[in-house]
């Protein structure tokens, strides 16, 4: 019954009252009560389950040695940040982040590509383990533990799929041109009037001073997008006609016209007059379609393009290079700092959330004796267990 148990069966702890402030001990009216049984009555007697501000209108005064204990079976609890919890709970998602991110982002991925996907999609069992320890919290009836490791089996999956998408965007933007320009060789002083059939391995090169780019025989190929090519030509050959053999093509995208003559080739660094090394083409998809430039500018201008290198016409091949492993570099740790402040936040919330709640006392379930016996007129408070005993100590108190 709420707001009521029989006397004997609730602790006399935690309401009083005085004689000479809040009137008598007891009166028909009120609800029942058994004193202590092991102890001499006083002029303080304790109340059991009936909270005295109910009774009276006002707070129960506070004496030493006698706290309110809540009706409600959890009790109160004090406020307490589990800084362990808080520190796990940020810790294993941001590790989780790093691993995954560096794996896929750095030379494991372009050397070991299997192992670093197998060691990208084994970092995603810690959420899982974590995820069956909230379930078999949440079973045990341990409530609060449970939704901890429900919200860091939630900020583990976070931080894993944020690494996925990181990593790969990371490694394909940045560090594989890195890897594979590594991998290839460095020509300085080319002659671009030479064969390229020597030079098949060539990532950067240099050419010999003087060597530029002749628009006149520049050619685009529109196919849903403009192709262009420009031949690398050299100071000695000048821009000359006539059959001569010329390997080395500078590439571009949507930088120039289909329609010949090219009058507006803007393809790589044209406008740096310091320009004269090129960058190999590396993407496999763009390749073919080059190719049918090239071959267009054969059928029109008379040239042979035997072993046609692909290159990206710039200044400084190198400092591109390291431009690609510092971007690629500082993506990662940037996307590691934001985590860190990310899972900061989060834990850091739920470390205020979950102490705030464990610090909330319960509320008393009773609503007071007059008002159960309004709404219940049909109990029978004598037939219940300890009436008797209780209604004996009338005499006494009186």
């Amino acid at each position: 019954m709420p707001g009521f148990a029989p006397p004997g069966s609730v602790p006399n702890t935690g309401y009083y009252a005085e004689t000479s402030t809040f009137g008598p001990y007891y009166e028909p009216s009120r609800q029942p009560f058994a004193p202590p049984s092991t102890q001499k009555l006083s002029a303080k007697t304790l109340y059991g389950s009936v909270p005295f501000e109910e009774e009276y209108g006002a707070g129960a005064p506070m004496k030493d040695g006698l706290v309110h204990l809540s009706l409600h079976p959890d009790g109160g609890r004090r406020a307490r940040i589990d800084v362990s919890q808080v520190l796990i709970t940020m810790v294993l998602p941001v590790l989780t982040f790093v691993g995954v991110a560096a794996v896929l982002s750095f030379k494991i991925h372009y050397n070991l590509w299997l192992l670093a996907w197998i060691i990208a999609w084994g970092c995603a069992l810690p959420g899982l383990y974590v995820g069956w320890l909230s379930m078999k919290a949440f079973q045990e009836n341990e409530g609060t533990q449970g939704r901890w490791m429900r919200l860091l089996c939630v900020l583990c999956f976070l931080a894993w799929l944020l690494a996925m998408v990181l990593g790969q965007m990371n490694y394909s933007t940045n560090m594989l041109p890195f890897y594979e320009m590594s991998g290839l060789n460095y020509y300085p002083s080319v002659d671009p009037s030479t064969s390229a059939q020597s030079h098949m391995d060539a990532g950067r090169m240099l050419f010999q001073r003087g060597s530029h780019l002749d628009f006149n025989r520049a050619m685009g190929v529109r196919i849903s997008k403009t192709y262009c090519v420009a031949p690398v030509v050299s100071p000695k050959v000048g821009n000359a006609t006539g059959a001569v053999e010329i390997d080395y093509w500078a590439v571009g995208m949507d930088c120039c016209s289909s329609v010949q003559p090219q009058t507006h080739w803007r393809c790589g660094e044209i406008d740096n007059p310091f320009a004269n090394a090129g960058m190999r083409l590396m993407s496999d998809a763009e390749r073919p379609f080059y190719r049918m430039a090239v071959q267009e500018a054969e059928a029109t201008y008379k040239v042979r393009a035997n072993h046609p290198i692909f290159i990206h016409w710039m200044q400084d091949p190198a400092a591109k290079m390291q431009s690609w492993h510092e971007a690629g570099t500082r993506m990662y740790i940037e996307g590691v700092f934001s985590v860190v402040v990310l899972m900061f936040f989060f834990s850091c919330s739920a470390g205020l959330y979950f102490s705030r709640a464990s610090m909330e006392s319960h509320p008393c379930k009773g609503t007071g004796f007059r008002k159960y016996v309004a709404a219940n007129p049909q109990h029978d408070f004598l037939a219940e267990e300890g009436w008797e005993e209780a209604s004996s100590t009338k005499s006494i108190i009186l």
